[in-house]
């Protein structure tokens, strides 16, 4: 576990197999080793030692949750959710938590109806059981369920959904994006451009964020926004060449000659020749396909 903890996960997969060889049959030894795959983003061999701590105690839940996090990891929402549960069944974690897990698995796979049956069965929970917007299950689940409300194009959803929140998080930029977004839908620009200015000032703001966020522009066709939010991402992390590259594609895309000479001048983008040859083909030529700059 120490050696876990400082970041030699080799050297505590040694020590821990050294372990099962004397104690074959400690599920919790088996699970701090799967512990140290799932570190290593081995996530196969993650379930693996789990399976072997489960064929000593098949009802050791931090061995199935474990589990469920490898199969979120690698893509597999369904047998994720179903461990989870199971987890929750054997007292691993509470009701809201497994439906945070759930919740969570729906919306990184996109299942955005899913999301909102997982949301109006919290909400109901929430509602018997007298629990508020104040609980951070409550909140997470919610900001996602407006996220999923926009994807589906249900406005006045999301937006309610995300107006209630801010309330009780004024620092949340999850709900100025969804806020943002849907009034920008509306073509309310005005109100809109207040939001997002919200969203900048936001002390929480991550790259993550914004990279949803220009998803969610590029989506809806707001590409006058998508390159503000790609602005934002540059000045956060200038050396991001994935960042830098999405710029370089919106001003090939969009025919803004002058940023694309800045970018290439300043050095914040390395382009071979061939590539630059490209760029300026696609920029003479307005009938060809941008989508092309990327191969």
């Amino acid at each position: 576990t120490c050696y876990r903890e400082l970041g030699l996960t080799d050297l505590a997969i040694e020590t821990l197999n050294k372990l099962i060889d004397k104690y074959p049959y400690q599920p919790n030894i088996w699970k701090v080793l799967g512990e140290c795959y799932f570190d290593d983003q081995q996530y196969d061999k993650c379930i693996e030692a789990c399976d072997f701590a489960l064929a000593t105690d098949e009802d050791y839940h931090p061995a199935i949750l474990l589990k469920a996090l490898a199969f979120r990891q690698l893509g597999n929402p369904d047998k994720a959710i179903s461990y989870a549960y199971r987890a929750y069944e054997l007292g691993g974690m509470p009701f809201l938590g497994f439906c945070y897990f759930e919740m969570s698995a729906c919306y990184d796979s996109m299942q955005w109806e899913k999301a909102v049956s997982v949301f109006c069965k919290t909400m109901k929970y929430t509602f018997e059981n007298n629990i508020g917007p104040e609980n951070n299950y409550v909140c997470v689940i919610s900001t996602l369920a407006a996220l999923s409300f926009l994807h589906l194009q249900k406005w006045d959803d999301a937006f309610k959904i995300a107006q209630l929140l801010i309330q009780e998080y004024p620092d949340s930029p999850e709900l100025y994006l969804v806020m943002a977004v849907v009034k920008m839908q509306q073509g309310k620009k005005k109100e809109a451009n207040k939001y997002w200015k919200q969203l900048y000032q936001c002390e929480t703001l991550s790259i993550d964020l914004l990279r949803e966020a220009h998803d969610l522009c590029i989506e809806f066709d707001h590409f006058d926004e998508s390159y503000f939010v790609l602005q934002k991402m540059h000045e956060m992390e200038p050396e991001n060449q994935l960042v830098n590259l999405q710029l370089l594609m919106h001003c090939v895309m969009f025919d803004k000659k002058e940023l694309l000479e800045e970018l290439l001048s300043s050095g914040a983008i390395k382009v071979s020749k061939e590539q630059l040859e490209k760029l300026v083909n696609l920029l003479k030529d307005k009938d060809s396909d941008p989508s092309q700059l990327g191969k």
